[in-house]
C-alpha cells in the first residue's frame, strides 16, 4: 500500500526526502535509495509482505491458542481421534 500510494504521490515522497534531509542529513541518500527500490518493485514486496503476513499470523494464533489452553488448563481430549 505504501509503495503504491508513494509511486502515485511524487509530492509525498519528496516531502519525505526534505525531512530526511533535515533530520539525518548522513542517511538521506540510502534511505531514499531503499524508498525508490520499494517503488519500483512494490507488485513483489506486496506479494511477499501478504505471504509473510499470512505465516505470522498462523504462526501468532497458533502461539496464542496454545497459550490460551496452558492457562484454562484445557484437556486434549481422546474423543476426536478415536473412530
Amino acid at each position: 500500500m505504501v509503495g503504491t500510494y508513494l509511486y502515485n504521490d511524487q509530492e509525498v515522497l519528496n516531502h519525505i526526502r526534505a525531512y530526511l534531509t533535515n533530520v539525518a542529513p548522513a542517511l538521506d541518500p540510502k534511505i531514499m535509495g531503499s524508498f525508490t527500490d520499494l517503488i519500483e518493485n512494490r507488485q513483489i514486496v506486496g506479494i511477499l509482505g501478504f505471504v509473510g503476513l499470512l505465516w505470522i499470523s498462523t504462526w501468532v494464533f497458533s502461539s496464542l491458542r496454545i497459550a490460551l489452553n496452558i492457562v484454562f488448563r484445557v484437556e486434549k481430549s481422546q474423543e476426536c481421534y478415536e473412530e
